[in-house]
């Protein structure tokens, strides 16, 4: 192993598992001989820029939104940073801001647009546009809502009965077994009294 070389590699950015396979030699053969030359122990764990592979901070997520770089593990989405810088100002998180040209990944300000709540972007995103449902798809969607309406209907009648035997139930009959109106009711606990 060159010592020369293993001190010029051992002070750039490479991995040791790097610097191991141009030396032809395993991590472990590479860190015994940086000891021995008395080269700095290098910091195991580096994040973020300081990490040999840090590529700028930047990745795309699966909905293909660019995700920029917070913190430990935490990203954020580049579209509404350039809009806070835009603007001056933190966004609320009922803000929506809106690619014009639909293209997620065009994040000049002049493609940005701030909408104040979601129901407005919606609005004027899906007006005009129509889904593209098939038959099946209709006929899906119509018997799930059939199922649904019955279901509700059966609730509410349910509920309905419910309180017609709670009702009944404190309701007071006279000796013949007919029930007392309100009134007879109330003179009855009077007289009780």
């Amino acid at each position: 192993m060159n010592n020369q070389l293993l001190t010029e590699l051992w002070s750039s950015t490479l991995l040791v598992a790097q610097i191991g396979r141009k030396l032809g030699c395993s991590e472990d053969s590479v860190r015994r001989k940086a000891k021995v030359l008395g080269l700095p122990r290098r910091k195991c764990g580096s994040r973020g820029s300081n990490h040999p592979r840090w590529r700028g901070g930047l990745k795309i997520d699966k909905h293909g939104y660019i995700l920029y770089h917070i913190g430990l593990n935490k990203y954020g989405r580049l579209h509404r940073l350039i809009m806070e810088n835009h603007l001056g100002r933190p966004l609320l998180k009922t803000e929506v801001v809106h690619h014009v040209n639909g293209n997620i990944q065009d994040n000049q300000i002049e493609n940005l647009k701030l909408f104040s709540k979601n129901s407005d972007h919606l609005k004027e995103s899906l007006s005009g546009k129509v889904p593209r449902w098939t038959k099946e798809g209709r006929q899906r969607t119509m018997e799930g809502l059939r199922f649904y309406w019955k279901k509700q209907k059966s609730i509410r009648q349910e509920k309905v009965k419910n309180a017609q035997k709670l009702h009944a139930k404190n309701r007071q009959r006279d000796t013949s077994g007919r029930f007392l109106s309100q009134i007879q009711m109330n003179q009855s606990s009077s007289q009780i009294l």
